[in-house]
């Protein structure tokens, strides 16, 4: 019988891989030990931001990541009274804002935007349209999640940076 050898892990993935489980872990104590509302999505946000390949993100990068989150949110709240009174209208407004997110990811924005702005959106329109209170409620509970979620992606880059790339040998 034929053994079949287990290739060893390239040394980049498994320190992806590490960091992954890393700043979720770190993200979701930290979340259960505050205990605000809505402390499951930091974590979910941090497994999401770092299993892209991506380089470490600053803070400007973190901060466009999380008001794109929010921008469409509190931008979508202006939808509300078009979705309440001038129905076809406010479906029509609101499906060419999602189409243009999907857009944006397909014309090779990043995606990590894309998807952020599509859930702002469509957040605004389940949620806004049930009660207004519980939108700004979420709105904020969101934009805390997000903020909290990129402090843990760049803690997670800087306790286990990337490996220097190897030198080439002419």
């Amino acid at each position: 019988m034929r053994r079949v050898q287990a290739q060893p892990m390239h040394p980049i993935a498994a320190r992806r891989i590490l960091r992954l489980s890393l700043g979720t872990a770190l993200c979701l104590a930290f979340s259960q030990i505050v205990a605000w509302p809505l402390s499951f999505v930091a974590p979910a946000l941090v497994i999401v931001v770092l299993s892209l390949p991506l380089p470490p993100l600053g803070f400007k990068k973190s901060l466009v990541f999380v008001l794109a989150m929010l921008a469409p949110m509190v931008a979508g709240m202006g939808l509300l009274p078009l979705l309440e009174h001038a129905r076809s209208s406010g479906i029509v407004l609101t499906a060419l804002a999602l189409f243009y997110t999907f857009y944006y990811t397909a014309r090779g924005g990043s995606p990590v935007l894309g998807t952020f702005m599509t859930i702002g959106l469509t957040v605004v329109v389940t949620v806004g349209s049930v009660s207004s209170t519980l939108l700004y409620m979420l709105i904020l509970g969101l934009g805390l999640s997000a903020a909290v979620a990129m402090v843990f992606v760049g803690l997670a880059h800087w306790l286990l940076p990337d490996l220097p790339a190897p030198a080439l040998n002419p």
